[in-house]
């Protein structure tokens, strides 16, 4: 912007405290990420994908506290209210949705495999607690579900998860 100006007609600043405010505050903050899940879930369907948005430990962060805890380059796509079904990330639905693909309409390896069976070899035991809209299994097979660090900095040694869930899967 170049030679830019900003006229006030009028300004009030308040001193005293409002009643409330703090609930008032997480009560809009709740009102505004409710709204986002809601705009994310459209696009989810309108997209035909397959999976569903809601309110995650993370969903609730500010800007700040995911930059701070996942760098000032960050695009989670969506994945920061990520509560189940299959994530596929917006920017490789143009590949699954190009026309004449050989992909099928859906896919639940779950299924497949009759992870869900107490007799697969692929049943764990124990399945994520999840909501998973009506579908008729309850399961994450074989994988580990993902843990929450409570932290925004990582000083525990939580950077080995990463690694190690790769490998869970590999050895799987």
């Amino acid at each position: 912007m170049e030679q830019t100006s900003l006229f006030i007609d009028y300004f009030e600043y308040y001193t005293d405290s409002i009643d409330d405010s703090q609930r008032l505050n997480t009560q809009h903050l709740l009102e505004l990420n409710n709204a986002k899940i809601d705009e994310i879930n459209s696009k989810i369907s309108d997209t035909g994908m397959l999976w569903f948005a809601g309110i995650t430990p993370y969903s609730g962060y500010t800007y700040m506290q995911k930059r701070q805890f996942l760098g000032d380059r960050y695009n989670l796509e969506g994945y920061d209210y990520y509560i189940g079904g299959l994530y596929i990330e917006m920017s490789n639905m143009t590949r699954l949705t190009y026309p004449g693909t050989l992909l099928p309409l859906s896919f639940d390896w779950r299924r497949k495999h009759n992870a869900n069976d107490s007799n697969s070899p692929y049943f764990d035991g124990d399945p994520d607690d999840v909501n998973w809209y009506n579908l008729p299994e309850h399961g994450n097979g074989w994988m580990t579900s993902v843990k929450d660090q409570s932290a925004p900095q990582c000083n525990e040694g939580c950077y080995a998860f990463a690694p190690i869930t790769a490998i869970e899967a590999a050895a799987n």
